[in-house]
């Protein structure tokens, strides 16, 4: 099956919005402008003959109130309706005689909750029919239907309401079997029935999770909805109990017949000429204003406790995740030294550390270290930090500027890189340990390339015997198998005798020709079985791979930190991850820094960055990091950041303003000097030559942006906001998932032929 798709159609609806996109004024033609909501309608009705046009008036100055009110109906009738059960509550249970010192029946506070329900629901619905009906979804043609049902059962069921309120003589058209409390029974039952079965959440166009097979998934759809549904029936609980001890006793003794009836009873006399006196008005209407105070309190206590709900939550998380002081999260040290880490405490008991390094290397994958100079170059680009800092940063990763990572690729690993060879290289030996003693000590070993003899690597048979013309004294070599997973996912490939050559005369080195050149992902290897009673297994080493078709040898693993490798002989060791985009060579002294060396705003950037990492990393129980999922474990994403004539960037006019102390420009720079002074660094000025400059009008356009971008970001949240977004879609670009299935599109879509 092909399909063609018109480009210039689809771009159609974009294009009108851009000539004419204010729904409140007529264009030449007499025609609204467009938004997204009518261009939505129009994909909604899925006709090839319908043409792209306006759906929806949209609701000028206060009408915005009314139309808020029609679309959030149901939630405003939840919580008047807990607003209700904390009135009957109280009435029935808490406080029975509240009211004239006399205890109400539940069928009397039934028939008043009835009464009020009633009136509110055809108030409502009478203002949601005529309110639609002014924005056209008459017209609309779909959906229409169904909304004018819904509108014309509820105020059936509203007029019922009234009617059984206003005349209690009801029960004898019934013929006398049911007295008024069941009649306010059964309009409840029926209202609340009404309710849940027009009232459904309405399903969305997108699908949750990813495709089967491909990543880690998304949570249950029915596990998000009875979370959801725990949560809300919490908060309206307590919503319930706030508002029945605290709220309706405010006015529970508060009744017209007792505050009212001496002033007003004249008013009641049928042949009282004056409908509403000035005697009367007074108590009629303080009653008002309680009730309205009470209804408002009663409404917005939700409010409250859904942010006081967010704020112990939000303080679990941050908890939970390192984040309950920023202070001290950006004053820590960041361990970035990758190599793990074994300790033994007893025999057949192991603890194992995670450095940061770990942590970033489980969440993003092999190529964290890429993450870590885009992190640390963004920073350099929005003058968070000098120049300096970032080749710090970077340095304490062991990487390369992202600016520079095109100009060496030699010095480190790359996703991309294939080798022929391997070489196994042990710098370090344990000398002492034994099965019943944990405790051991290490020998340095020195490497020389040019020492290799003709001692070779066995997999089968007695291991660590002497091969012909090996080398005499010589010892056995380091490990006795190795196996490599050229992919993330991928089954683990092991090598056999035939793929070694011969190692050195002390033992401490072995190569490895690879049966075709492919990349490395994942290494393990065992232990020999040394003849001796000391074992001599490696405790810090490093693999390298020669690239193939070249010369060029790259540090695929370096193990600068102690690794116990198990007692146990030919136990797997690993996995082992290649250090991609690792710079060879690199001092792994240099590894650990601390944060309060940075700037402020910078530390407390990193700080939180990286300890949300480790709240993710035991969240996360995948094998893959985000770097290398599948394309498809990522979901969607489309954004749209609405502003209305709001300043995105500041003008030039708009800094260079001053009120007589100082310009706008300057106070922003008095805001953030630092900043102010890495970005006049990074632009070859002096600060202050810089901001003169400016002010003078002497800089040139592509810098007075710069400066005006700079100013931006530290004044308009709407610039941060696009930032933001940009950046999103910037990192996304960076996955190599992403960017394989780019390129498999474009290749395929070049060798396409086009339809004619």
């Amino acid at each position: 099956v092909e399909f063609v798709i018109n480009l210039n159609k689809l771009q159609n609806g974009l294009y009108q919005m851009h000539k004419h996109s204010d729904p409140y004024t007529r264009n030449d033609e007499g025609k609204l402008g467009l938004n997204f909501d009518d261009i939505n309608d129009c994909g909604l009705k899925n006709s090839p003959t319908m043409k792209l046009r306006k759906t929806f008036r949209e609701s000028p100055s206060l009408l915005v109130i009314l139309d808020a009110l029609s679309n959030f109906q149901p939630v405003f009738t939840i919580k008047m309706w807990v607003f209700f059960g904390a009135y009957a509550l109280h009435h029935q249970v808490v406080s029975p005689n509240a009211v004239s010192n006399r205890h109400m029946t539940m069928p009397e506070v039934g028939t008043q909750l009835m009464t009020a329900d009633a009136c509110v629901l055809f108030c409502v619905e009478v203002v949601t029919l005529l309110l639609g009906l002014y924005q056209g979804r008459c017209r609309w043609g779909f959906g229409f239907r169904t909304w004018l049902v819904r509108r014309v059962l509820y105020l059936l069921v509203a007029l019922l309401g009234l009617y059984l309120s206003v005349d209690p003589q009801l029960e004898n058209l019934l013929g006398g079997y049911l007295d008024l409390g069941v009649t306010a029974d059964g309009y409840w039952i029926l209202r609340v029935a009404l309710f849940f079965l027009l009232t459904r959440a309405a399903k969305s166009p997108f699908l949750p999770g990813v495709p089967n097979g491909r990543g880690g998934g998304a949570m249950p759809k029915a596990r998000i909805t009875k979370y959801r549904g725990c949560i809300w029936f919490f908060m309206l609980t307590c919503c319930l109990f706030f508002e029945t001890f605290l709220v309706v006793p405010l006015a529970s003794g508060f009744h017209y017949q007792d505050f009212c009836e001496d002033s007003c009873s004249l008013t009641l006399d049928p042949g009282y000429s004056v409908l509403l006196s000035s005697s009367c008005i007074s108590c009629t209407g303080a009653m008002m204003l309680i009730w309205i105070i009470v209804g408002l309190t009663a409404f917005f206590d939700i409010y409250y406790i859904f942010y006081f709900g967010t704020a112990i939550i939000g303080y679990g998380m941050g908890h939970s995740r390192g984040l309950n002081n920023i202070l001290s999260t950006a004053q820590r040290q960041v361990d970035l030294r990758f190599g793990m880490r074994r300790r033994i405490a007893a025999v057949g008991h192991e603890g194992a550390e995670m450095s940061d390094a770990a942590v970033m290397r489980k969440v993003f994958g092999p190529s964290w270290r890429m993450v870590w100079s885009r992190l640390a170059e963004s920073m350099y680009e929005e003058s968070m930090i000098s120049d300096d800092h970032a080749n710090r940063i970077v340095k304490a990763a062991g990487t390369v500027r992202w600016r520079s990572r095109h100009e060496q690729p030699d010095l480190m690993v790359l996703c991309s890189d294939k080798f022929s060879e391997l070489r196994f290289v042990a710098t370090a030996r344990r000398v002492t340990g034994s099965e019943s003693n944990s405790v051991f000590s290490q020998e340095t070993l020195s490497f020389n390339a040019a020492s290799a003899s003709a001692w070779s690597f066995q997999t089968q048979g007695t291991l660590g015997t002497q091969a012909p013309g090996a080398v005499a004294g010589a010892r056995a070599p380091c490990i006795a198998a190795l196996h490599i997973r050229t992919a993330a996912g991928e089954d683990p490939i092991e090598l056999s005798e035939e793929h070694f050559e011969p190692s050195n005369a002390y033992g401490n080195e072995v190569w490895i020709k690879l049966p075709e050149p492919c990349p490395v992902y994942e290494v393990f290897f065992s232990t020999c079985a040394d003849p001796g009673s000391v074992p001599r297994d490696p405790t810090e080493w490093r693999l390298e791979g020669r690239l193939a078709g070249t010369d060029v040898w790259k540090h695929l693993i370096v193990q600068a930190d102690q690794w116990v490798p198990s007692l146990e002989r030919r136990c797997m060791e690993g996995p082992f991850a290649v250090e991609v985009w690792r710079k060879k060579d690199t001092d792994p002294r240099h590894n650990v820094m601390r944060l309060d060396d940075l700037p402020c705003a910078a530390g407390e950037r990193m700080g939180f960055f990286v300890n949300s990492l480790r709240r993710l990393a035991k969240k996360n129980d995948q094998p893959l990091g985000l770097l290398d999922c599948h394309v498809g474990s990522f979901p969607s994403l489309t954004q749209i950041i609405p502003c209305y004539d709001e300043t995105v960037i500041n003008e030039e006019k708009m800094l260079r303003d001053s009120d007589g102390v100082n310009t706008n420009l300057g106070f922003i720079i008095s805001q953030y000097p630092g900043e102010w002074r890495f970005f006049a660094q990074k632009s070859g000025f002096e600060p202050n030559d810089l901001y003169q400059a400016f002010i003078d009008g002497s800089l040139e356009s592509n810098l007075i942006m710069e400066v005006r971008l700079w100013a931006a970001m530290r004044s308009q949240t709407v610039a941060r906001t696009i930032a933001g977004a940009v950046q999103y879609h910037e990192v996304l670009g960076m996955l190599p998932s992403v960017r394989d299935s780019v390129a498999e599109a474009v290749a395929e879509m070049a060798s396409s032929p086009l339809p004619q």
